[in-house]
């Protein structure tokens, strides 16, 4: 590496302030320590994944055994999302007084013990009630996750680290199809939930897996333990023959420690939040309702036999892993903000074309346009978790990707009502008019409110 070197000796930087913790990681490469780290969020993420499409490979058994109407059928549902609402945005804000880490053993703890305990369910009752306290858990994880994620990162690639994660969740997903496809016909519907529940051993283990995030560590004082940390990953880059570069510390405005959700809208951010929001809400209506809808939609409107349904549902499935796979290569090369427009803007032109003309393309050009927006949109159901945790400075980065991720949530709550009450009355042709308004609307709202954070540390990005 060129400029100035720093070899650990008696010119050591001092570890004084939070802008120094901060400089250092910023000139850290890739290590053993953020590999461990990425591995131990990556499984996390993968088995949120799990866990969160189970339920749909679940309730068609479900339905049986227990008798279910549709009312019963969409509260399970639901309910599961309204947890992951209010976990969101609870341990988010834990996550700011109690630690990353902490926060992160927790829900991985909650989800996983609660996906177990769903297995077990005799009744549609309690099923409802544990798949409530189980989205505690699986909501608050990917949040969390991604703002440790973004902390410990560098500048030149936290884009691609944090987009790496989403493609393992995207992964997942597939893998989860997949599976249950073979699990549930031989071992049962339990079967898939119990092995949901792995993620258990990970929050046992998850203290001697990876440190508390150094900038949260320097952000509430605790200048001491974050110097540690940084200093053992220092010494072993050094002694692999690694140089590092002399750390630029950038400056920064002092602030009370532990603010509440009201903090998202003060000190200038009220914009970047409103934003963020909206930009949330019509990703998940957008893009949660193609993925959700397409395979119903394909069996209910197009009457295609249920096999070719869930066929070109899981078509949609894999589109939306490449999706997030293209992302992860241009995300780091032409920004955040031209990113997320091409992915609103790529998902919402084929909608509203469906919307104008389905009636005249036949079911497989509905396939294709679908399965075209879906890739797009996934673009934005990956990338928002990059850029939530980058727009906040670090005394409200967990909360503010959680709140963040509370939109996603409920839009997933919202858009299918919304599905339920235009289908009856404009068909098909509304249902596409909606998902592609909605990712216009989000194009919209980047272009004129969103930032670019490319190239530019959490510091410079949110100062205060």
């Amino acid at each position: 590496m060129h400029g100035p070197q720093y070899d650990g000796g008696p010119t050591a930087p001092s570890i004084a302030s939070p802008e120094m913790i901060s400089a250092r990681l910023e000139r850290l490469p890739f290590s053993r320590w953020h590999a461990r780290a990425m591995a131990v969020v990556g499984s996390a993420h993968f088995f949120d994944a799990f866990d969160a499409l189970t339920i749909a490979f679940a309730m068609p058994v479900l339905i049986g055994i227990w008798g279910l109407n549709p009312g019963e059928t969409a509260a399970i549902i639901s309910v599961g999302y309204v947890g992951q609402t209010i976990g969101a945005i609870a341990f988010g804000r834990a996550a700011e007084s109690y630690g990353r880490r902490r926060m992160l053993r927790w829900t991985i703890g909650i989800l996983s013990i609660l996906t177990i305990a769903a297995g077990l369910a005799a009744g549609p009752v309690v099923f409802c009630i544990l798949r409530f306290f189980q989205g505690l858990g699986l909501g608050g994880e990917t949040p969390v996750g991604a703002a440790y994620i973004n902390e410990i990162c560098p500048t030149r690639w936290r884009g691609r680290a944090v987009f790496a994660l989403q493609l393992i969740f995207a992964g997942g997903v597939v893998i989860t199809a997949f599976a249950a496809l073979w699990i549930i016909p031989h071992l049962g519907w339990r079967a898939m939930f119990w092995i949901g529940g792995l993620p258990l051993l990970l929050a046992i283990a998850l203290p001697r897996l990876m440190s508390e995030s150094p900038r949260w560590l320097a952000d509430v004082g605790r200048l001491e333990e974050a110097d540690q940390i940084l200093m053992r990953v220092e010494r072993d880059l050094l002694a692999r023959g690694v140089s590092l570069q002399e750390p630029s510390p950038v400056a920064r405005t002092m602030h009370e420690t532990h603010p509440a959700l009201a903090a998202l809208f003060q000190s200038g951010y009220a914009q970047r939040t409103l934003a963020l929001w909206l930009m949330a809400l019509c990703t998940a209506i957008a893009g949660y309702g193609i993925v959700t809808w397409m395979p119903i939609l394909y069996r209910t409107v197009f009457h295609l036999p249920i096999d070719i349904a869930l066929r070109y549902g899981l078509g949609t499935t894999i589109a939306g892993f490449l999706g997030v796979l293209a992302a992860t290569l241009l995300i780091d090369r032409i920004g955040r903000r031209w990113l997320f427009i091409l992915g609103f803007g790529g998902g919402g032109l084929p909608l509203l074309y469906l919307a104008l003309n389905g009636a005249h393309v036949g079911v497989q050009g509905v396939v294709i346009l679908a399965t075209t927006a879906c890739t797009f949109l996934s673009f934005l159901l990956a990338g928002l978790y990059v850029y939530a945790p980058e727009i906040y400075p670090t005394r409200i980065r967990a909360i503010g990707a959680g709140a963040a991720s509370a939109w996603l949530r409920f839009g997933s709550i919202i858009g299918p009502l919304l599905v339920g009450l235009i289908l009856p009355s404009f068909g098909i042709t509304g249902v596409f008019l909606l998902f592609g308004l909605a990712a216009i609307t989000g194009a919209v709202t980047v272009f004129f409110f969103g930032i670019e954070t490319l190239g530019r540390s959490l510091e410079a990005i949110a100062p205060r």
